[in-house]
């Protein structure tokens, strides 16, 4: 299967098939949802850092890096889903650790 132009070739996963982008799309819509539930704040539960963002982080960041590697314009940090968005920049600007530590790269997710 030929991925997203500049990206890598993706041969097969275990179970035989690449996961469908709706599929991906989908999820990222309930994150966004999730995240939007709480009016005063980015975060999961609101205005401040929590266990669960710290969680979440890696899986977030793994999408962040291995989407757009997958599907051309499938890009979690675009804006197209705000709260999500929202989230990316809190964490990047407000837990110190998070954008030398956690943050994905796509060039070392390849």
């Amino acid at each position: 299967v030929q991925a997203a132009p500049g990206s890598f070739e993706i041969k097969e996963c275990a179970i035989g098939e690449l996961v469908p982008r709706y599929k991906y799309e989908v999820t990222l819509e309930e994150i966004d949802e999730i995240l939007g539930e709480y009016e005063d704040g980015p975060f999961i539960a609101g205005k401040s850092v929590s266990a669960a963002d710290i969680f979440w982080a890696p899986f977030l960041e793994r999408f962040a890096a291995h989407l757009p590697m997958l599907y051309a314009k499938l890009v979690a940090r675009d804006g197209r889903f705000e709260s999500l968005t929202a989230w990316y920049d809190a964490m990047d600007e407000l837990v110190p650790c998070y954008s030398c530590r956690v943050k994905g790269r796509a060039a070392t997710w390849q």
